[in-house]
C-alpha cells in the first residue's frame, strides 16, 4: 500500500528548493505519460 499524501508531506518539506522542483518535474512527467501527453524533453528531441 502506497504511503498516504499526509504521510509524505513533512520529508517533502524538508527538501531544498531545487529538490522541490525536481519532485514536481518527475510526477509531472508520469501525469503526462499516464496522460499521454507529449513532455517537452519529448518535443524538443523531435
Amino acid at each position: 500500500m502506497s504511503p498516504a499524501i499526509s504521510e509524505l508531506l513533512p520529508a517533502i518539506a524538508a527538501l531544498s528548493s531545487a529538490d522541490k522542483f525536481r519532485l514536481v518535474q518527475c510526477v509531472l512527467a508520469q501525469l503526462a505519460q499516464e496522460a499521454d501527453i507529449e513532455t517537452v524533453e519529448a518535443l524538443e528531441e523531435m
